[in-house]
């Protein structure tokens, strides 16, 4: 099997993944592998990440090789790009989200939902319809911008025929299970909170909230014409338009972004506000990412990529694009690994615990050792104009 992660080009990156085992045979492949990293020191100079039946000593050893696993991930990156062809009768793809290691599902400009089988080297897609709206729809159409899933892959939600709205569907079928309706401008973002509460963010500068009830979920019910769902609370977030929005689930708390150059934190049980954070930069803040745990914010920007600790609110790093004028479109933060996607095809990695030197780039081995790697360029010309259109 594979583990991968796509771009806006519609380009698969790709690494190699552990065949499902028991947990225990796990720990001890674990180990193994931990400790040849190191060159066979010994267990007692490790502080005892041997393999261990007591609990700390497992949890302390699933850390530990969790942060070796980061290290070692980007530098076996290597692409494969998708036949142009079956990409011509897409617009930019704004949003992407893996369902299983061998299907992926992309919204786009022009608000088409689309289910990409990858278990063939000849892909093979399915349009997905989306639900109308309650209202007539704005009149231009902001495509599909946002795609998530629950942690336990049995709902997905992102934008529906009328760009204000949301839909909610079963996984992994496919089968509507709600309209969400409550937004009067483009929905940006959507994240889940928990396994059945859903919030979004919108160009109305405000975020809601829905809770899925047990009729809701009626699974004999998925996929008839399902009545418009109103959100359960709203809330005034921003001066003007919500970009981006991340859920931190340890702490159960919300992440927006905004154009007005703020990042807000949201405790998402009171919906009060927690932390603000005002920006320097102001030019194209499209994309946010959250870890609750390092207490660690990321924006994307025209200008770079910049994190915030949330604590003090200040900046505890700023990368330059790597695409200079072309902006940063996606930003993720896994451990200390902090990955950025350009807007003219760049996707690099950093090691945000080397701080602003350059030793901070993690080096892609199966791309000639560069710092970032450009993707193929598809099927869109990349000019200002295509570049603008977002």
């Amino acid at each position: 099997g594979r583990s991968k992660l796509i771009t806006g080009q519609l380009v698969v990156m790709s690494a190699t993944r552990s065949p499902q085992i028991s947990p225990k045979a796990i720990q001890m492949i674990q180990t193994t592998l931990f400790n040849r990293e190191i060159s066979g020191r010994k267990f007692n100079n490790l502080g005892g990440y041997g393999f261990h039946d007591n609990p700390t000593y497992s949890t302390h050893l699933s850390a530990t090789f969790e942060k070796w696993l980061f290290d070692k991930v980007p530098e076996t990156v290597y692409e494969t790009a998708f036949p142009v062809q079956s990409l011509e009768s897409h617009d930019k793809i704004f949003a992407s989200q893996w369902i299983d290691p061998q299907t992926v599902v992309t919204g786009s400009k022009d608000n088409k939902l689309t289910v990409w089988d990858l278990s063939s080297q000849a892909p093979t897609s399915k349009i997905i319809p989306l639900p109308p709206g309650s209202t007539t729809p704005v009149s231009e159409n902001c495509g599909i911008h946002s795609i998530a899933k629950n942690s336990t892959k049995s709902l997905l939600v992102t934008g529906a025929a009328n760009p204000c709205d949301l839909a909610v569907f079963s996984l992994p079928d496919f089968k509507l299970v709600a309209t969400l309706v409550g937004h009067n401008d483009w929905t940006f973002a959507c994240d889940f909170i928990s396994e059945t509460q859903i919030v979004s963010g919108s160009r109305d500068s405000h975020f809601a909230i829905w809770n899925l009830n047990d009729q809701d979920l009626d699974s004999s019910q998925f996929g008839t014409a399902r009545s418009h769902k109103q959100p359960d609370s709203v809330v005034d977030a921003h001066s003007t338009k919500i970009r981006d929005l991340k859920v931190g689930r340890n702490t159960n708390t919300l992440a927006t972004l905004s154009a007005d150059a703020t990042v807000k934190l949201w405790d998402c049980q009171t919906l009060e506000m927690a932390t603000s954070i005002k920006m320097d930069d102001e030019k194209e803040l499209v994309c946010v990412d959250y870890d609750d745990m390092q207490r660690l914010v990321v924006v994307g920007s025209l200008e770079g990529t910049t994190v915030y600790d949330t604590r003090s609110g200040e900046v505890a790093l700023a990368l330059a694009a790597y695409d200079a004028q072309w902006g940063v479109r996606s930003v993720n933060l896994r451990q200390h690994i902090l990955a950025s996607g350009g807007g003219y095809g760049s996707l690099g990695f950093f090691d945000i615990r080397k701080g602003a030197s350059e030793d901070g780039f993690v080096r892609l081995i199966n791309c000639d050792n560069k710092e970032a790697l450009t993707v193929s360029s598809g099927f869109l010309v990349r000019t200002q104009t295509n570049r603008a259109r977002c």
